[in-house]
């Protein structure tokens, strides 16, 4: 009996795998779909990008490395430095769909993790920046890196490849404008939690990690910033001419509108001036936002609502940190929408299977339709739209040799 319990048990972890592996190879799929084609060029900014990506650029300049570095290793296989740009884009996507799922499944259950996942995944904002060759990508990935990094200090688990994966995760994170902030606010936090790991930690096993904080983080920002001190600068996500008072205040009032209602028109990243977030998103958000207020006693509560004040705060200041770092934020707290709409309708109807059943293929519509709706958007109307194909004009002939 107990053989055939275990057999039962590990017959579904190989299925949760296997559907794992099918969903995520799905959602890479759509990160490299038509990623060449969709488009008659480049942008503008995407030619710019290339200039980075060299090995003499990436160590006078180290800002966005991981992902300079990694456009620099595709290109050395593929020779293509403007399709190398959207590839890099979209293996952090990929890397950040991941770390999404794994943010959300320690707060929420794995339905909630999986719906919000994919709603995270197909909206039009997520794709415009995944699939976008320029670095804005490392924003949402490095705050959900760190993000994981200190659940895994703060709960204590696997205590040294924890604090191991914590400095790999500064080492990576320390490069993306605006980091800064939330490393420090992370080592506030979780304080003396890294403390009582370090004590657990052999005296030869902490000197290996210090050294490879030197060469991760310190070397290559001290020896760049010498040279070029503006790099700092632009580590801590702060703009090179300050704009007003006034105008932060304004750029930081009108952000929910940039959100949900009405976005500046830009070829790049949206489809006319339609909202950064779909409709569906823009519903559960209140929702999610009544979800944490209810549990704000909860640390994850009060961490929200700090990172998404420092968020908003970098990019009223209109400096290199760009609205891609509210994304994952967003979505937590959409998330969150999901799981109360979830909770309230498996409360009414605890012990109907129906009735619970309607209630979660309801909302998974709603997500599907709102998935359509975001990826016509994306892969049909803004391709086809003149003043996409305008700023998508560039070609290789471009590039400044």
């Amino acid at each position: 009996m107990k053989k055939f319990g275990d057999w039962f048990s590990l017959g579904k972890s190989w299925q949760f795998l296997s559907t794992a592996v099918i969903i995520g190879a799905a959602l890479s799929l759509l990160l490299v779909s038509h990623i060449e084609t969709l488009l008659p060029g480049y942008s503008t900014a995407e030619i710019k990008t290339v200039g980075d990506i060299g090995t003499s650029a990436i160590i006078d300049n180290p800002v966005n490395a991981p992902y300079k570095i990694t456009a620099l290793t595709i290109n050395k296989v593929i020779d293509n430095p403007l399709l190398a740009t959207r590839l890099s884009a979209a293996f952090f996507g990929v890397l950040t769909l991941g770390l999404f799922y794994l943010g959300i499944r320690h707060w929420h259950a794995r339905r909630t993790a999986f719906l919000a996942t994919v709603l995270f995944a197909c909206s039009a904002w997520f794709l415009h920046i995944a699939r976008l060759g320029t670095a804005d990508i490392l924003l949402p990935f490095s705050i959900l890196l760190l993000a994981i990094c200190g659940y895994w200090i703060a709960t204590a688990e696997h205590t040294k490849f924890s604090y191991f994966a914590a400095l790999l995760a500064i080492g990576l994170a320390v490069y993306t404008p605006g980091m800064i902030w939330f490393i420090a606010l992370g080592i506030i936090l979780r304080y003396k939690d890294i403390r009582l790991i370090k004590r657990r930690l052999s005296l030869p096993y902490q000197i290996s990690l210090y050294i490879l904080l030197l060469v991760l983080v310190i070397g290559p920002v001290v020896y760049s910033a010498i040279e070029h001190p503006q790099i700092i600068r632009n580590l801590l996500g702060l703009p090179e001419h300050w704009p007003s008072i006034i105008e932060v205040i304004k750029n930081f009032i009108t952000l929910p509108v940039h959100l949900f209602i009405w976005s500046p028109e830009n070829p790049q990243t949206s489809l006319g001036t339609l909202p950064l977030a779909d409709g569906l998103a823009g519903i559960l958000f209140p929702l999610g936002v009544y979800y944490y207020f209810k549990f704000r006693s909860l640390a994850r509560a009060k961490l929200l609502v700090i990172c998404f004040a420092i968020a908003a705060v970098l990019v009223s200041l209109e400096g290199p940190v760009t609205t891609a770092l509210l994304l994952p934020l967003v979505y937590i707290v959409v998330s969150g929408g999901i799981a109360l709409l979830l909770g309230q309708w498996l409360t009414v109807f605890p012990n109907n299977p129906f009735a619970r059943s309607l209630g979660i293929i309801l909302l998974t519509i709603a997500i599907a339709m709102s998935c359509t709706y975001n990826l016509r958007a994306y892969f049909i109307a803004w391709p086809n739209n003149t003043k996409v194909k305008a700023e998508f004009a560039k070609t290789s002939e471009d590039l400044v040799q």
